[in-house]
């Protein structure tokens, strides 16, 4: 015989599992809901002085430091209210042991010898710096992305670079809310910095090109990550960046 009253109570339960989490998606829309965008503007502590926020895109990504780690974009709350939506982006890089060591905190224990280690506990310090300094300023992004050039310092050894590059990930995923993570380079530093790392994040491109022709062409250059190509910069005044695909967080949040 059919139990009619679990059946109407499980029916009850499952009708309303099904609102909450309706609910939960609506509210998990967060500084990236709203229009699917074409473009961004990325700026950072270069444009502190610049006043020209009314040419921006309505979307921006904003830089977390100062060109450098340890050092902050003076000017990142200001350049946040540029924008109607924002993600932030943060500075890379490996200046060698001995800064390592003298920011050595964790959250590794590293032997005296191993290079791999502290590597990887400079870029997670480096990035929970940058990280603080964002939560110190009400500032919270589903979106941080990594910037990896040669203009920054790097060892010569392309396995100690990728190790300080997924301590900087994982500090991402530990001290943040389950942030979308992507990478900006370019193909030819990529490799001079990595050896060809595939860490399968999606890309944010950099073409050299002043003309969105050029940007959107790009969209279909090998990716340097292994992941889609996301973004692709050009710069006909500030820097301009083209969507070349949408990631889902546009849509459900991350």
């Amino acid at each position: 015989m059919i139990n009619y009253h679990r059946f109407t109570s499980q029916t009850l339960l499952a009708v309303v599992g099904v609102t909450i989490l309706a609910f939960l998606a609506v509210i998990s829309i967060n500084h990236m809901s709203g229009p699917v965008p074409t473009e961004f503007t990325d700026v950072s502590w270069p444009n502190c002085d610049n006043n020209v926020a009314s040419s921006f895109a309505q979307q921006g990504i904003v830089g977390v430091s100062g060109g450098l780690d340890f050092k902050l974009n003076p000017c990142l709350a200001t350049e946040t209210q540029w924008f109607t939506h924002y993600g932030l982006y943060i500075n890379t890089g490996y200046p060698g042991l001995a800064a390592a060591k003298k920011y050595n905190s964790g959250p590794v224990s590293c032997a005296n010898d191993d290079y791999l280690c502290f590597a990887y506990d400079y870029g997670y310090q480096a990035t929970a710096y940058d990280i603080h300094y964002a939560d110190n300023l009400g500032l919270t992004s589903p979106l941080w992305l990594l910037d990896v050039e040669t203009d920054n310092s790097w060892s010569n050894n392309p396995l100690i670079n990728r190790m300080s590059l997924q301590g900087v990930i994982n500090a991402l995923k530990d001290l943040t809310f389950r942030p979308t993570i992507g990478i900006y380079s370019t193909i030819n530093q990529w490799a001079v910095i990595t050896n060809n790392w595939r860490p399968a994040y999606s890309a944010w491109l950099g073409t050299g090109s002043t003309t969105l022709t050029a940007a959107i062409s790009a969209c279909h250059d090998p990716s340097f990550t292994g992941g889609f190509i996301w973004l692709t910069q050009y710069t006909p005044y500030l820097d301009e960046d083209y969507v070349c695909r949408i990631l889902p967080l546009w849509t459900v949040g991350e």
